[in-house]
């Protein structure tokens, strides 16, 4: 992909929707806000990791532990961090494309999607949710102790 972007700078225009047409893709710029589109892939491969781990800790007939309910935790945590790291991100590359465009034809772009608030709905509970059994394990733990 960055060698495409480093061919065709302009390339970046058709998916970076909201810049001005006075904006110039050198292949270094086009490059470098290619890089940070691709660091909000981090967060959602750490929620990949966690979801991995949280089923593989669980056996039939196991108890809820402490691991499982913070990979839970975890996962939410992580969904969160890629909408909001998207969101910074998209608007540093929006930043970096205009930064030295003539004056008045910079541009400063902040968005957010259905689709952003669907994954924030949906990771907010995720994150409530890992709280949860973090409480019923420390019961288990509790009262595995008197046993």
């Amino acid at each position: 992909m960055f060698y495409k972007v480093w061919i065709l700078p302009d390339w970046l225009a058709d998916i970076l929707v909201g810049l001005s047409p006075e904006t110039i893709f050198g292949p270094l710029k086009s490059v470098a806000a290619t890089f940070l589109g691709c660091l909000v892939f981090l967060p959602k491969l750490f929620a990949l990791f966690q979801m991995r781990d949280r089923f593989g800790s669980y056996r039939p007939g196991e108890n809820p532990t402490q691991a499982s309910a913070i990979h839970v935790l975890r996962i939410g945590q992580f969904l969160m961090a890629t909408k909001v790291a998207a969101l910074i991100l998209r608007t540093r590359q929006i930043l970096l494309l205009s930064y030295d465009n003539p004056p008045r034809k910079r541009v400063l772009v902040v968005s957010i999607s259905s689709n952003s608030i669907a994954v924030l709905l949906t990771a907010g509970p995720s994150t409530a949710i890992g709280w949860a059994p973090r409480g019923a394990a420390r019961i288990v733990d509790e009262s595995t102790s008197f046993v």
